[in-house]
């Protein structure tokens, strides 16, 4: 008969006291979480890896799911072609020994609705029409409503003398979002 105050081991079945966590004899834990080898520690483990796995494909799916983010990209947008740059003029600074090239653009939007953060890009022109830079602005927070035109203006730094090379600055529209600023 064993004493009220002792149990058996779970895995050898030797007695022992009541409020041992290692069995003294095959030194095994007693709680089933802490046994490796208790069937219930390797369900509870597969069971975790499993819902891990599974985040982790749904995170994955989550993100790479063109839908959710809006893109597809045979779908042309609307206004493609309808917001132009109808005429640029520039004007060159010098600050602190740097050129900077200021650039106005009148943008006509021809399409019906509302338009949103134009890209433009400005091509520097030299002497013979050769392309000297290029830069790319968007401009973002500008909203264009339909069938009007407004002027912007976008900067960039010069690396070359303006004064010997600069003839003429070519800027076009390179795409819009079709959809208002104000949302």
């Amino acid at each position: 008969m064993t004493n009220p105050e002792s149990r058996v081991c779970r895995h050898c079945s030797s007695p022992m006291e009541a409020s041992a966590r290692v069995c003294p004899h095959c030194r095994s834990h007693q709680g089933w979480f802490t046994s490796t080898r208790d069937p219930r520690f390797f369900l509870v483990s597969v069971l975790g890896l499993l819902s891990i796995f599974c985040a982790f494909l749904f995170f994955i799916h989550y993100l790479t799911d063109q839908d959710r983010k809006g893109l597809n990209p045979l779908v042309e947008s609307p206004c493609r072609g309808l917001v132009i740059a109808t005429t640029s003029n520039h004007t060159v600074e010098k600050k602190d020994n740097i050129d900077r090239l200021f650039v106005r653009v009148l943008v006509e939007n021809k399409f019906k609705g509302d338009v949103s953060d134009p890209v433009i890009r400005v091509d520097v022109l030299g002497r013979d029409g050769e392309v000297l830079d290029t830069f790319v602005r968007t401009i973002y927070g500008a909203n264009l409503p339909g069938t009007s035109s407004a002027w912007f203006r976008v900067a960039d730094d010069l690396v070359m003398d303006p004064s010997k090379t600069i003839v003429s600055v070519k800027a076009s529209v390179q795409r819009a979002d079709c959809r208002s600023a104000w949302r």
